[in-house]
C-alpha cells in the first residue's frame, strides 16, 4: 500500500452496490485504499489499484478479519464504515423469522463482531480512528419498511453508544448517521421523470430542507468524522435527512401512494 501520510485505509461494508458503492468511489478519488465487503462484487467496476475486494458474506467475520489482515498487513485501519444492510420491505402482518433473523444479523450482529475482530486493527496514534455506522431514520420513526429493519436500525444507535464508551480510550471513535430521503446516482434520471412530478412535489412540501439528499452528503460527513477536527464527537446520532425527523411518523409515508423511485 501507499506510504503516503495523507493516505487512509477505509473499509466499507456493503460497498458492492448502491450507497456503499458511491461512497467508495468517492473516498477512492481521494486516493485512499478501500477495502470494499460485500457478497456480490462486480469486479469490472472496481479497477482502480486502490481497490482492495473481499467478497464474502459478513456472517464469516473470521474469514474476512484474515482477508483484511493480508491486504493492510502492518498498516491500521483509519475508517471503517458499517454500511450493509438486508432487509425486505414486508409489512407487520407478512414479517418472516427467516426475514428477520436474517435482518438482524446482517445489519447489527454481524457489524458488532466485525468491530470486536478488528480492535487491535485499528488505528490508535493520536489522531485515532473511526468507526461510522449508518443507521436510517427507519431507526427512531416508523417507515414503510420491515418491521425487522426498523428494530435493527434502532439497535444499531444502542451499539454505537456502547462501542463508542468501550472503545473511546483506545482512542476509536464510533458514531452513528440516520440518512433520511437519500438519493442514489443510478436514480437520478428517474426521478425527474416528468411521471414523476407528483412525487417530486410531494418531496419539496415534506422535506424543511430545499436540498435534495444524495450521497455527497453522507460522504462529506463522513469525511468529517474520519478528521482529527472531528476527535472530540464520539458516541454521537447524527441525523442527515433534512429536517424531516422533525416529525414523529417519517413524512415520506406520504410518498408511498405516489410513484416510487
Amino acid at each position: 500500500m501507499n506510504n503516503s501520510v495523507n493516505k487512509k485505509n477505509i473499509i466499507i461494508t456493503g460497498g458492492g452496490n448502491g450507497l456503499g458503492k458511491e461512497l467508495a468511489n468517492l473516498f477512492e478519488k481521494k486516493n485512499h485504499n478501500i477495502i470494499i465487503i460485500d457478497k456480490k462484487i462486480k469486479k469490472s467496476e472496481f479497477r482502480s489499484k486502490n481497490f482492495f475486494l473481499i467478497q464474502n458474506n459478513l456472517k464469516n467475520t473470521n474469514n474476512i478479519y484474515k482477508s483484511i489482515k493480508k491486504i493492510i498487513k502492518s498498516k491500521k485501519i483509519d475508517l471503517l464504515i458499517n454500511n450493509a444492510k438486508f432487509g425486505k420491505r414486508l409489512t407487520f402482518i407478512k414479517e418472516t423469522r427467516k426475514n428477520f433473523n436474517n435482518t438482524l444479523e446482517t445489519n447489527l450482529t454481524s457489524h458488532f463482531f466485525l468491530i470486536q475482530k478488528l480492535i487491535n486493527s485499528f488505528n490508535l496514534s493520536k489522531n485515532g480512528s473511526s468507526i461510522i455506522n449508518i443507521s436510517s431514520v427507519a431507526g427512531t420513526s416508523i417507515t414503510n419498511e420491515s418491521p425487522s429493519y426498523h428494530f435493527s436500525k434502532s439497535a444499531l444507535v444502542s451499539m454505537t453508544k456502547f462501542v463508542a464508551f468501550y472503545l473511546g480510550k483506545k482512542n476509536i471513535r464510533c458514531n452513528c448517521i440516520m440518512p433520511g430521503f437519500i438519493l442514489k446516482k443510478n436514480n437520478f434520471k428517474k426521478y425527474y421523470l416528468r411521471s414523476n412530478a407528483k412525487y417530486r412535489d410531494v418531496v419539496s412540501h415534506v422535506l424543511p430542507s430545499k436540498h435534495i439528499g444524495n450521497s455527497y452528503d453522507i460522504y462529506n460527513l463522513c469525511k468529517f468524522l474520519m478528521k482529527p477536527e472531528s476527535r472530540f464527537i464520539n458516541g454521537e446520532v447524527i441525523f442527515l435527512d433534512g429536517g424531516s425527523h422533525t416529525t414523529q411518523v417519517d413524512p415520506f409515508n406520504l410518498l408511498l401512494k405516489y410513484k416510487k423511485i
